[in-house]
């Protein structure tokens, strides 16, 4: 499998979860913010889109997406619609790259 065809694969599974940020709490400092009903799903998918980066990128330590990411791992709770729209972005460019490339 190419480099390409797998970030394009964590870009579907990324677009699936988007249907599941349905939970928003009716007060407070989030109130306007969306969060996911799937823990598990959403832990998997960065979990695995950490291994890819990790494994795909040699300068990963200093990669944006990559730290992104790397933020969120054991901290689902804190990815909200507006950051996970952000985190797909980085993984829609990076797709781009690798594809020119």
């Amino acid at each position: 499998m190419t480099m390409v065809s797998l970030y394009t694969e964590m870009i579907e599974e990324g677009y699936k979860l988007l249907d599941t940020f349905t939970i928003q709490y009716p007060y407070g400092l989030y109130k306007d913010s969306f969060y996911s009903n799937t823990y598990d799903g959403l832990t998997k998918f960065v979990n695995k889109l950490l291994i890819l980066v990790s494994d795909m990128e040699p300068m990963k330590k200093e990669d944006p997406l990559y730290v992104l990411v790397r933020s969120y791992r054991g901290k689902i709770g804190n990815l909200d619609l507006v950051e996970f729209k952000k985190l797909l972005s980085l993984l829609e460019e990076r797709a781009l790259d690798k594809a020119k490339s």
